[in-house]
């Protein structure tokens, strides 16, 4: 299998992952072509890789951001044949939860996954997720015109960030979103630590 491995760097790459990337690819069975991504914005980093990827002859794309490190290689993700994978990220917002998410009951409101309830399950199905760590098929690329963009609503005001829109664009084209719990990332920030004081 042919795979495309985007690194988002601006600049830098944690360490740790930098670490990682040299052990996966001594363990891998696929062939893996890595391009470091250093452009900005977000949105044309983004969808210039995927312009790139689309241009090759590579079958998936693996998209990882500078830092975060996924508990195990995803490049083995693969191997399940899914069309959108994402490994899931600690993200802190008021409190600490994973960027994978689920419709409520009513489908109105994404919900983050909870973690304590799931993390014995692996494979799990989601609606919506982030893009830190992300495998896509090639079909999944080719059917979504540009698959990275903001919505915005007649006031400027952003309605659905980058990826939970990517993750709007791939359910509305038919798609199924995945995210495996064995592969849960360490995301590294600065923070004030009086954050988590209650």
């Amino acid at each position: 299998m042919k795979i495309y491995l985007a690194i988002y760097t601006t600049g830098w790459v944690k360490k740790e992952l930098s670490l990682a990337l040299i052990q996966w690819l001594r363990k891998t069975e696929h062939e893996v072509f890595i391009d470091f991504i250093e452009v900005e914005p977000n949105e044309h980093a983004r969808n210039s890789t995927v312009k790139r990827f689309l241009e090759s002859d590579n079958e998936y794309l693996l998209q990882i951001d500078n830092d975060v490190l996924p508990a195990n290689n995803p490049l083995d993700l693969v191997k399940l044949e899914k069309d959108v994978i994402s490994c899931p990220v600690w993200i802190y917002q008021h409190k600490l939860f994973l960027n994978i998410y689920r419709y409520d009951e009513n489908k109105e409101f994404l919900i983050p996954v909870d973690y304590e309830s799931n993390k014995n399950n692996g494979l799990i199905e989601i609606d919506s997720t982030g893009t830190g760590v992300l495998l896509c098929s090639r079909k999944v690329l080719e059917r979504i015109d540009k698959p990275f963009e903001r919505e915005y609503d007649e006031k400027g005001i952003a309605t659905y960030g980058l990826d939970l829109y990517f993750s709007k664009k791939v359910k509305d084209a038919g798609f199924k979103i995945f995210s495996h719990l064995d592969y849960v990332g360490k995301h590294y920030k600065m923070i004030d630590l009086s954050n988590f004081i209650n």
